[in-house]
């Protein structure tokens, strides 16, 4: 599929494949700077950089091309840095996985960006380092606005057995083509017996409906969920074999309605935590002797005391021999 086809269908995960390609080529030819711009581009726009779909590209002479030196990563550009580093994290392999993630390691330390935050944690999660993975990537929230980090971190809560509902969801939300963020969702909602509000309207469209449907199987979903994506326009609206498919704005749109419960399990920012921990300290000294909230702890008394013992009169307390 073309640029100019996958674009016209607004088909971004299709596009962000083509343009990682287009970069490995010109990783051949040594033309790393337009590698780089091509893979960070990709990086992103999609949701999952499937390594499968590069593997035919992938050779061994190119493998042994990308590899040198440990002791030279510092001496190397950015964009051969990146390059090569991205290339190597999709072999499977365990060494060029292991460099993949010491060069990456070196770009997160010295230029952090988006996309070396990316790979970074990729090649953790291939490491299967995925604790430090979710750690990392926990703690970067302004990180959480670009589709492919935010999956990644939904992967390593799937792996810790935590909710990934919220990171599928907003994933998603920011790149709407990626059949692999819609179905890890639907099998995600399922997981944590997730229950979703639905009109009549909702039931009569062929994907909605099948996203809804706990008797669908994964592979169902993701049959309907490519079709509307590779054989349709974006917002078609159609009946066609005893289906009738409303677009993908009218998914997200349930989606959007749902979003209370999709969220319900979301990270908290640093800020959130913070005001968090405030307000436990605030309810913490508020119950320590009593609840002090009512006088103030006024001349050393609590509420309950002052209530109690003084006739709910705080000026009492002075009378105390």
């Amino acid at each position: 599929m073309s640029y100019l086809k996958n674009l016209s269908k607004r088909n971004i995960e299709g596009f962000s494949v083509d343009l990682i390609k287009s970069g490995i080529h010109d990783v051949e030819l040594d033309s790393f700077s337009r590698a780089a711009q091509l893979f960070e581009l990709g990086i992103e726009l999609c949701v999952f950089v499937d390594d499968t779909l590069f593997q035919g590209q992938l050779s061994i002479p190119l493998r042994d091309k990308l590899i040198f030196e440990e002791g030279l990563i510092e001496t190397k550009s950015y964009d051969e840095l990146f390059s090569k580093a991205f290339v190597l994290s999709l072999f499977y392999d365990k060494n060029c996985i292991t460099f993949s993630n010491k060069i990456s390691s070196f770009l997160q330390s010295k230029y952090s960006n988006d996309c070396t935050h990316f790979l970074y944690c990729h090649t953790l999660i291939k490491q299967s380092n995925i604790k430090l993975a979710y750690d990392v990537l926990k703690t970067e929230e302004h990180y959480w606005t670009v589709p492919s980090i935010l999956f990644l971190k939904g992967l390593t809560k799937q792996h810790l057995n935590k909710n990934a509902c919220a990171d599928f969801y907003e994933a998603l939300l920011l790149n709407n083509s990626s059949i692999w963020c819609a179905k890890y969702l639907f099998a995600e909602i399922r997981k944590h017996n997730i229950k979703l509000q639905f009109t009549d309207e909702d039931l009569s469209d062929t994907l909605t409906e099948a996203f809804i449907d706990m008797n669908k199987s994964v592979n169902d979903f993701e049959k309907i969920y490519f079709m509307v994506y590779n054989e349709l326009n974006w917002s078609d609206s159609l009946a066609v074999q005893n289906m009738t498919i409303m677009g993908i704005p009218h998914f997200i749109d349930f989606l959007q309605r749902n979003e209370i419960v999709l969220l319900k399990e979301k990270d908290k920012t640093k800020e959130e935590y913070e005001s968090y921990e405030q307000d436990l300290f605030d309810e913490n000294q508020l119950n320590q002797n009593g609840n002090n909230s009512k006088y103030g702890n006024y001349n050393g008394y609590d509420d309950k005391s002052i209530d109690n013992a003084f006739e709910g009169d705080p000026e009492n307390t002075w009378n105390v021999d």
